[in-house]
């Protein structure tokens, strides 16, 4: 990834979510250190951790305008091991209302929401402006996190953009999340697996097990197997359980794996996809 220092806010928090990563980030065709990045465009920055309890790691930046989440994707067997977590876990909403959440990825955000949701509410008092951000799992982390911010403290935080983002709710939670009407794009590689998992899993109820489906949020800027944006989603893209989409590779024997799982990839095309639109 080669991005230029002038940038948004909201381009600024794609790059945050590299930098969450704990690595240097290329920019202007120069690796960048958090630390070189945050005195060119007037950042501070901490992380909040819940480790070693729960693995987490969140870089908040600072500025006088805007306070950005960045969350920490996978970069460690404890993160996989999150990721593999994915039986739902019951969240009740404030009108009572009982919805199913990604438990491996809840329980990250819950280790730290407390702290985190502090600070999201002392920078709305401040009049600043509220960005979440993330890659692979912490995109995940990072839908969750701004549902919760709506939910349990009224804040609603500006446009997401979260790249390779897996599916976090199930029906009745992608349905609650739709209602708080917040601009959230899933930005999708057709040859990227990560982006339509987990499919599935089985759930008790009145002491029977069924399966429940997972289902995305948000909408999606899908680039096709040459880069480019496409202009619609495949249709098998919205099939939980992506029969389609594996016999369709196999015809063409191409298994996608996680090739094009890479945050810096990912981040290009973001860019790529806000100046095109237009979007903030």
């Amino acid at each position: 990834m080669s991005t230029p220092f002038n940038i948004t806010y909201s381009i600024q928090s794609s790059i945050s979510a590299a930098f969450a990563y704990g690595k240097p980030v290329l920019l202007e065709g120069k690796l960048v250190t958090l630390d070189e990045f945050c005195a060119k465009v007037g950042l501070i920055y901490e992380w909040i951790s819940g480790r070693p309890a729960v693995e987490v790691d969140c870089l908040v930046l600072h500025e006088s305008k805007v306070v950005i989440f960045a969350f920490r994707g996978t970069s460690d067997l404890a993160g996989w091991m999150k990721d593999a977590e994915i039986a739902f876990q019951k969240y009740k909403l404030p009108n009572g209302k009982v919805i199913g959440i990604h438990s491996g990825f809840y329980s990250t955000v819950d280790a730290v929401f407390l702290r985190l949701a502090e600070i999201a509410v002392k920078a709305i008092a401040e009049g600043k402006k509220v960005y979440v951000d993330g890659h692979s799992k912490a995109a995940g982390e990072g839908v969750i996190f701004a549902g919760r911010l709506f939910w349990e403290r009224g804040i609603k935080v500006e446009p997401m953009y979260v790249p390779g983002c897996p599916r976090t709710f199930n029906r009745a939670g992608q349905i609650a999340f739709e209602k708080i009407g917040l601009t959230l794009w899933r930005v999708l590689d057709e040859a990227d697996v990560v982006c339509r998992i987990p499919l599935a899993s089985l759930s008790w109820s009145w002491g029977v097990r069924f399966l429940q489906f997972y289902f995305a949020v948000g909408q999606t800027a899908f680039f096709n197997k040459w880069g480019n944006l496409a202009e619609n989603e495949p249709a098998f893209a919205h099939i939980p359980s992506d029969i389609a989409c594996i016999i369709s590779e196999a015809m063409r024997h191409k298994i996608a794996l996680t090739n094009d799982h890479g945050i810096g990839l990912y981040i290009q095309r973001q860019i790529a996809y806000k100046e095109m639109m237009g979007l903030p």
